[in-house]
């Protein structure tokens, strides 16, 4: 240590810096959940058309489903989609996780024709991350990961008119078998697992995305959470060649060192 000064302590200039100062702030993640064909994809599609200067994405839990095997493909009808059995919550959970880290991560893609994941990923990456499904806010896991939760609440005969027509059109199902669906599966899955979760949102949406003063208001909180949503700051230790000779005796501005003998 010839090198050093000829005094026992030294001061910022022998700090040993990381690597990066500041962190980037986290990733915004939203949750949006609700019914089915409630009109969830429809909000998030108006945030995103008004929340200019950001980056946005979505993420569907639909991308989730898991596969059906040989044997469940064949008998479709009587398996449950509308219970959280269905999805890979896990999966979904450590996107998430990886998001709110600032990463680009690549998320499923779901066949409902097939009911197979298809050989498409979806790239997913942003500064708000708006994440919509009707088991979004299932697991205390998920939720701990938002930094808003959106509850859209739609009649239950609009979601079912809706339901019929998205399913015919873009699903190849038959009006018989979307209705015999709803009340077996969908309607008690609603009630059950969705309804329940209402308790856990930030903002209650009525009417969906007709509801456009309560989407403004959304709207408003949404960027003003953004506004104080700040990098974290770490010690700004600065490197040098004597950085592993030191001993940290405080964290002021200015901070106080001892040369190790």
């Amino acid at each position: 240590m010839s090198s050093l000064p000829n005094s026992s302590y030294q001061y910022e200039n022998l700090f040993k810096q990381e690597t990066k100062p500041f962190l980037k702030p986290d990733t915004f993640l939203v949750g949006v959940c609700g019914g089915s064909a409630s009109g969830k994809t429809s909000v998030c599609r108006e945030i995103i058309r008004q929340l200019k200067g950001k980056k946005v994405d979505i993420i569907a839990q639909d991308w989730f489903y898991k596969p059906l095997t040989k044997e469940q493909r064949q008998d479709s009808a009587n398996y449950n989609f509308d219970s959280p059995l269905a999805i890979d919550l896990d999966l979904l959970t450590e996107k998430l996780r990886e998001l709110k880290k600032g990463k680009v991560v690549q998320c499923p893609d779901y066949d409902f024709v097939t009911h197979s994941r298809t050989k498409k990923t979806h790239q997913v990456s942003g500064d708000v991350i708006l994440i919509e499904g009707i088991f979004t806010f299932e697991t205390k896991a998920l939720r701990d990961l938002y930094d808003m939760k959106i509850f859209v609440d739609v009649d239950s005969d609009i979601r079912l008119s809706r339901r019929i027509l998205r399913d015919t059109s873009e699903r190849g199902r038959t009006i018989k078998g979307v209705i015999g669906q709803y009340f077996r599966f969908v309607k008690p899955g609603f009630e059950n697992f969705v309804a329940p979760k209402r308790k856990f949102a930030d903002v209650i949406i009525l009417r969906g995305s007709s509801n456009i003063v309560a989407i403004n208001l959304l709207l408003d909180r949404i960027k003003a959470e953004l506004q104080n949503h700040k990098p974290q700051k770490k010690n700004p230790f600065i490197y040098n060649r004597y950085s592993k000779d030191l001993e940290i005796l405080s964290i002021p501005t200015f901070k106080k060192v001892r040369v190790k003998n």
